[in-house]
Order: structure tokens, then C-alpha cells, then sequence
């Protein structure tokens, strides 16, 4: 059997779209598609801007992670804090940054950071960090009655908080600073008698004995 020349012309005539379905595809795109092509061009658009988003923001978190590690000076956490505030880093870069300026003595500014940082992050799980480091701010200023009363409040509201120790530590110094020295090795026999074995029993045993030395020196200096 004699071979058949291959047929080019039909096979291509073959596999060639239908006439009909290109004039009706640009019909419906000029008509009612229209409308739903935008539509989805509308939403692919908007799933790779927040792709894009998300990339750019988890950079961000990186590369401020990384600088944090790094950091040697409270120019350093400013510039952290500023430049990546949205990210947990630079968050944390604020808190660092208020604790080193309060070890600084620039009780003022770090106050009005650990603030800030209440205001701004109200359901951050550092928040009540922050506002502990702006009492501690308010006794370093000298404001005892405030600090005593911020303090009691703090305790009030978060009793069982991991940080509520460092709480009654203050409230027992700001008692001592006001005179009412009784009062305050009370509560330092209080948190030792209800909480024998917690890891913040050594610093109040420190305490209650510079406490106990103060009070004798006191008394001999009356005599």
C-alpha cells in the first residue's frame, strides 16, 4: 500500500478553534462578561497586594529582629523603634529603650515611652510591663504617694499577674519612703508567709532584713 502524503491542510483545519467561538467570546466580554472580568481582575489584584503586604511586613519583622540582636546602645532601640513600629521587635525596642533610659536617670522620657507603649498596644502581653516600668518611673521621680497608690491599683486589677510580686515590692518601698515603715515589712511578711516557695521570695527576704537593719539604726540614733 502506497503511503498517503501527510495532509497538513486538514489536520490544522482540524485542531482550529471554532469560527463561531471567538466572535461569541468577544460578545460576551463586550457585553455582560464585562463586568465579571473586572471583577476578578479587581480581586486577583487585592490578593497580591496583601501577598506583597505580607511579604514586606514579615522582611520587616526579620530585619528588625536582627538589628535588635545587635543593638549595643539606646540610639540603636530608637532607631529600631522608629524605623519598624509595627513590628513585635519594634515594639520590644520601645521597651528597651524606656528600660535603658530609666537606668539612664532620664526618668521623664521613659516614662512618657512606657506610656506611649499602654496607649498604643492596649492588648500587647507586655503591656503590664510597661506599666509597672511607668510606676517605677513615677517612685524614681520622688512621687511616692502616687507610685503607692499606682501601685495598689496594679494589684487590685491583675493579683494573680506573674508581675504582681514586683508590685508588692514597690507598694512596700514607696510605704518605707513615707514612713510607715510597719506597714511595709508587713507586707514583705505577708508575700513571704502566703508564698513560701516563689522564685521572688529571696528578694523579699533582702528586703524585710534591710528593712529590719534601717529600723534598728534608726533606733539607735534616736537614743
Amino acid at each position: 500500500m502506497a503511503n498517503e502524503p501527510f495532509n497538513n491542510d486538514a489536520d490544522a483545519r482540524d485542531n482550529a478553534p471554532s469560527p463561531v467561538a471567538l466572535p461569541s467570546l468577544r460578545a460576551w466580554l463586550a457585553g455582560p462578561g464585562r463586568p465579571a472580568l473586572l471583577a476578578a481582575l479587581v480581586a486577583l489584584l487585592a490578593v497580591a497586594a496583601v501577598q506583597g503586604y505580607k511579604a514586606h511586613t514579615q522582611r520587616q519583622a526579620r530585619e528588625a529582629s536582627r538589628m535588635l540582636g545587635l543593638v549595643r546602645a539606646p540610639r540603636q532601640l530608637e532607631d529600631i523603634a522608629e524605623r519598624y513600629a509595627a513590628t513585635p521587635a519594634g515594639r520590644i525596642a520601645r521597651l528597651m529603650l524606656a528600660r535603658a533610659l530609666y537606668d539612664a536617670g532620664d526618668y521623664v522620657r521613659a516614662q512618657s515611652i512606657y506610656q506611649d507603649f499602654e496607649q498604643r498596644n492596649p492588648k500587647h502581653p507586655l503591656k503590664n510591663t510597661a506599666i509597672l516600668g511607668r510606676i517605677h518611673c513615677m517612685e524614681a521621680m520622688g512621687q511616692a504617694e502616687e507610685a503607692l497608690a499606682a501601685y495598689q491599683a496594679f494589684l487590685a486589677a491583675h493579683s494573680s499577674d506573674y508581675l504582681a510580686p514586683v508590685a508588692s515590692l514597690g507598694v512596700a518601698r514607696c510605704l518605707d519612703r513615707l514612713g510607715r515603715g510597719k506597714e511595709a515589712q508587713a507586707v514583705y511578711e505577708d508575700f513571704l508567709a502566703a508564698h513560701p516557695d516563689s522564685p521572688w521570695s529571696m528578694e523579699f527576704e533582702e528586703a524585710l532584713k534591710h528593712l529590719q537593719r534601717q529600723a534598728r539604726r534608726d533606733l539607735v540614733s534616736a537614743l
